[in-house]
């Protein structure tokens, strides 16, 4: 319900009626049964035969039938859970890659049909499933007009990342450039921050992709990210309140990419001079703000963020920032947070930290080294 929530009225409507029946309750409609799915064990071990897969082609066919099919907002639901079954119906990796490979065959056909409830709910099929078959059904999802299946592309692609790196080169690219085309045009708030997830990973290099690959993987993404940051900070310098939270997120985001990649000084370098520029976009809003209003009450938490994580990445314990948020009276204050920017510049500059020279590349960071690294 928490995205649902975060969905305006005015430019989400059209979405938030779409999104409706994913969390409609299903009641005690069911979609009339599947074409029967018979594996024995050993098949699901070993491999399918041609007569399994046969089985599968069938059992999802129908599924995706009975959604393209559905009219209600409880036949829709039950049509999706019923594909989902399918997915879940056997433990086995060879036989839910079968069951993708069908799947992604049939849902782009559901995704360019004009009634939102089956784009959406296609898409929040495809995105539960992690196999590496339905990743050009992301691609293809990443560049929809409906903002809710580009959320559930989002979704998916962070499920799959690490199986889409493992298969090489060639899917890591293509990975790669959907990413950040999507990121690049995207203008809907949520899912935007949910975008932000993809960019980070927590885990430990997986025993199928090298420490190497890993960590070069890490800084293609940390790149990408880049290269949409100083649109997100020119919004929150423009007055974008809701940018600034997407933006707090981002701060967060950067501060755990650099600990994955704190022996890579170019990284550290770089996330610095993401975060001062984000701190001066927040405070050029601030500035143009009223003390106490909402747009002050959005800024100064992106502020004391951005201080926070320049004092955690480099260990400078300096609090300019933070006196300055406290300083009494509008023109006081206003000075006072420019002055603090300013002094972090200089802070950082001393502590060997390179900052671009002009205020207004400050407020539109270059993009960092780390998206020319390749994996």
């Amino acid at each position: 319900m928490s995205i649902l929530h975060r969905l305006s009225v005015g430019a989400f409507g059209f979405c938030l009626l779409a999104l409706l029946p994913v969390w409609a309750p299903a009641q005690d409609t069911q979609p009339a049964g599947p074409a029967a799915i018979d594996i024995p064990e050993s098949a699901l071990k070993s491999g399918l035969l041609a007569s399994h897969v046969e089985m599968v082609s069938k059992a999802v066919g129908h599924g995706l039938g009975q959604l393209r099919e559905a009219g209600s907002d409880q036949e829709i639901v039950a049509a999706r859970k019923g594909l989902l079954a399918v997915y879940s119906r056997y433990d086995s990796m060879r036989y839910q890659y079968a069951v993708a490979e069908e799947v992604a065959k049939g849902v782009p056909e559901l995704l360019r049909l004009e009634d939102p409830r089956l784009q959406v709910n296609a898409a929040l099929t495809v995105s539960q499933m992690r196999q590496v078959p339905i990743q050009p059904v992301l691609d293809a999802m990443l560049a929809h007009s409906n903002p809710a299946v580009r959320l559930y592309a989002w979704q998916g692609y962070r499920r799959i990342r690490l199986l889409v790196l493992a298969q090489g080169k060639e899917f890591a690219e293509r990975m790669y450039a959907s990413l950040a085309q999507a990121v690049a045009k995207e203008n809907s708030l949520p899912v935007l921050q949910e975008a932000l997830g993809m960019f980070h990973i927590e885990s430990d290099a997986p025993r199928t992709i090298s420490a190497q690959d890993f960590q070069q993987a890490r800084k293609r993404l940390l790149g990408i990210f880049a290269g949409v940051w100083p649109r997100l900070c020119g919004k929150v310098a423009g007055g974008d309140l809701e940018m600034c939270a997407c933006c707090r997120k981002g701060i967060t985001v950067l501060r755990t990419v650099r600990d994955a990649l704190a022996s890579d000084s170019a990284v550290t370098q770089d996330v610095i001079g993401m975060v001062h520029g984000a701190m001066l976009s927040a405070a050029k809003a601030l500035t143009a703000a009223s003390p106490g209003s909402p747009a002050a009450a959005a800024v100064e938490p992106l502020l004391q963020d951005c201080e926070n994580a320049l004092n955690y990445v480099t260990r400078l314990r300096k609090t300019p920032m933070t006196s300055a948020l406290a300083t009494k009276g509008e023109v006081d204050r206003n000075l006072a947070v420019l002055s603090a920017v300013q002094a972090w510049r200089e802070s950082l500059v001393a502590a060997g930290y390179t900052l671009s020279e002009s205020s207004e590349s400050q407020n539109q960071p270059a993009t960092p080294s780390t998206s020319s690294a390749q994996p």
